[in-house]
């Protein structure tokens, strides 16, 4: 027989999935995925890859303000779940809209590194494993400037998604910026050429470390921040 233990775990877990599933398929329009698939410019030649990876970012934007508009965030309140949940369900909503994003722009960059330009683009990086790496890091920056801004009112999404904005740029500008005035750094990351793969694969394992670090301390600030706030 289950105690008492696995039974709240297991409804907390139900709780959860319905949480998430609310958040990624009922309160969001899912029409806003499609903002997703642009990434497939990424297909153009001379297309900075950048711009195609930053449409996530008004997803979330207009998902935020949709379901303000249906005060969502109060009527779940409202329900018999642990506050600390809606923050999960919402932060699960960014990271899908960014690694659906970033799933759509590496099915793009292969097809155009192969087909297009496989001498690279001429404009900013590559669209290459290092290239990812540090977008994800730029996704991570946002994450932890969006989460607790978003959640210090629980409905207000402009100047908390223009600040993770700022964050993001922050990031791959410092980064496309190191790239471009280090030669060395340069040859190694800013190529396709399969001889330095193993630092821009590097480069990728590091990023998607820094993004999971980035989440969970984005999701526990904003928790914190959440529970101050009176709705």
């Amino acid at each position: 027989m289950k105690n008492k233990t696995d039974t709240l775990q297991g409804g907390r877990t139900d709780v959860m999935k319905e949480l998430v599933r609310k958040e990624l398929f009922l309160s969001t329009p899912r029409p806003l995925y499609l903002f997703c698939f642009l990434s497939a410019l990424l297909l153009i030649p001379a297309y900075p890859a950048v711009v195609g990876v930053g449409y996530c970012f008004l997803a979330v934007f207009i998902a935020c303000n949709y379901q303000r508009a249906n005060r969502d965030i109060e009527f779940t309140a409202a329900l018999p779940v642990k506050r600390s949940d809606i923050v999960v369900g919402k932060a699960v909503l960014v990271m899908a809209f960014q690694l659906l994003q970033l799933a759509v722009a590496a099915a793009a960059a292969a097809a155009a590194d192969y087909l297009i330009y496989p001498d690279g683009n001429i404009v900013g990086m590559d669209p290459n494993l290092a290239f990812f790496g540090i977008v994800l890091i730029g996704y991570g920056a946002f994450n932890v400037v969006f989460l607790p801004g978003y959640f210090s009112t629980g409905y207000k999404a402009g100047a908390p998604v223009l600040f993770g904005l700022a964050a993001f740029l922050a990031v791959y500008g410092a980064a496309e910026t190191t790239v471009q005035l280090i030669p060395a750094v340069r040859s190694a990351l800013d190529t396709l050429d399969a001889g330095a793969l193993y630092i821009r694969a590097a480069v990728f394992v590091l990023g998607a470390a820094v993004y999971a670090a980035a989440v969970f301390s984005g999701v526990k600030l904003a928790q914190k921040k959440f529970d101050k706030v009176s709705l």
